[in-house]
């Protein structure tokens, strides 16, 4: 959507944009923007003035065509805590010119993290941002833009991953695809930090700042805002509320939204927290509908199996059917496709466990053009259909990632017509949406660590 800045123009912006960011608090940070030797964007989250302050990076997260939340994590010290953050964001033109600054004083929690929700923003604009403590240290700068208006139909550009171990970092795929230039938004389709193992709120926040710290969800974090929801690992292996204390999920859920930009009431301070399912429209480009894939899930006591709620069945199949986008992208954790051999094994902790409700989906969706299931999960990156023949065999689903996980070795039975593509390497995609070209055209390519394009095809969907 929003056109590459170019090497010269970033250097005639450069000083407007660290005086702006800087100015929140003295000294600026002239002098520390990075700028890519080719156009595209400034490599996010390499400059920060004190890496120990900010170690976690900056965030921002739910764009819409008016608004984001933006948020870190700062170790500064007590003192320094109590006096709150500062926080910039600058409008970016698409020349060397900059329109508009935005300069909020942010109040911090106990622990450190920092959360705004900005508003009435202009539509299809990108922005840098960057906080500052009242005694000159500064974060990284981060970028987003902002959703087209409902009546536009831009191309749109984003960044797909899924399953981030930090046993598995730092997650070079993660830097390719941040730095391989300007994206609007970035999807984590979940297990974003595992944190088996971690009992109790603050080695909770140890995990995710292990993770958080890590080159790959830094840069990842910082060249957009982003859309994520949780999958198992955030909580535990295969975990439902059924089988899970009441505690341990309240915890995992505490420091999943103390970690993540998601939709937020009021000022942006306390995070909404009935429902992790939600939709986002670019346009009539695209929309994005993020699932819920394990929070709700319930077997005992009912007839039908749930695996995702009645309410977010019906809210999916309505929102799909009714969206007026050339793609409907839905985020979908683990994934809805047929795989054999040894992943049976695993089938009924995904959809297939849950037969009914995903023939009740299938079925109500089928007929809708423009539908792709985006879905993590099983540590492979795929483009394959949902089944292999039947009236379902046209839709068609990516398993994005892993960033870096440990890889599936049950991949040899993924052969044949059903699965155009499966890499066991670690990966991320970058999708392109383009809702002119040849009636609509969804551009797939995977990176892997060494930044290689190792898949590069077009989806019809």
């Amino acid at each position: 959507m929003s056109p590459a800045l170019s090497r010269r123009a970033l250097l005639g912006l450069a000083p407007s944009l660290m005086t702006s960011l800087g100015g929140c608090f003295r000294p600026a940070l002239a002098g520390r923007l990075w700028l890519p030797e080719t156009g595209g964007t400034p490599a996010a989250g390499r400059i920060s003035r004190d890496q120990a302050t900010f170690a976690a990076g900056v965030w921002s997260g739910d764009p819409t065509h008016n608004s984001v939340v933006i948020g870190t994590r700062c170790f500064a010290e007590p003192g320094v805590l109590s006096r709150g953050l500062a926080l910039c964001v600058r409008e970016l033109g698409s020349s060397d010119t900059v329109q508009g600054v935005r300069k909020i004083q942010c109040e911090t929690t106990a622990e450190g993290f920092v959360y705004a929700k900005v508003e009435a923003l202009r539509p299809a604009r990108r922005h840098a941002y960057s906080f500052a403590t009242s005694d000159g240290r500064h974060s990284a700068i981060g970028w987003f833009a902002t959703a087209p208006e409902a009546h536009e139909s831009p191309t749109v550009s984003f960044v797909a991953t899924s399953c981030s171990n930090v046993r598995f970092g730092p997650f070079a795929s993660l830097v390719h695809a941040a730095h391989s230039g300007p994206v609007d938004f970035w999807v984590h389709a979940g297990d974003h930090a595992y944190c088996d193992g971690a009992h109790g709120l603050e080695a909770l926040r140890e995990r995710y700042l292990d993770h958080w710290s890590t080159d790959g969800l830094r840069a990842l974090h910082a060249c957009a805002a982003g859309y994520s929801t949780w999958d198992d690992h955030e909580v535990g292996n295969n975990w439902t509320p059924e089988t899970t204390h009441p505690q341990r999920i309240a915890e995992a859920r505490r420091v999943m939204l103390e970690h993540n930009a998601i939709g937020r009431d009021g000022d942006g301070r306390e995070p909404i927290r009935e429902r992790l399912w939600r939709s986002f429209a670019w346009g009539r480009t695209l929309e994005l509908f993020v699932l819920d894939t394990r929070g709700e899930r319930r077997r005992r006591g009912i007839a039908t199996p749930e695996y995702i709620s009645r309410a977010q069945l019906q809210w999916l199949i309505e929102g799909v059917r009714g969206s007026r986008a050339r793609f409907k992208i839905i985020v979908n954790p683990v994934p809805i496709a047929r795989f054999e051999g040894l992943f049976r094994l695993a089938q009924s902790d995904g959809w297939l466990g849950y037969s009914a409700q995903r023939e009740v989906l299938l079925d109500a969706i089928r007929d809708v053009p423009g539908v792709l299931f985006l879905s993590g999960d099983y540590h492979v990156g795929v483009s394959a259909r949902v089944e292999r023949s039947g009236p379902y065999a046209h839709l068609r689903e990516l398993l994005v990632g892993a960033a870096g996980s440990f890889m599936n070795p049950a991949t040899q039975a993924l052969v044949g017509p059903q699965w155009d593509f499966v890499t066991t390497s670690f990966s991320t995609a970058r999708i392109t949406c383009d809702p002119h070209l040849d009636g609509g055209t969804l551009r797939a390519v995977y990176l892997d660590d060494g930044g290689r394009a190792i898949y590069d095809d077009v989806i019809r969907c």
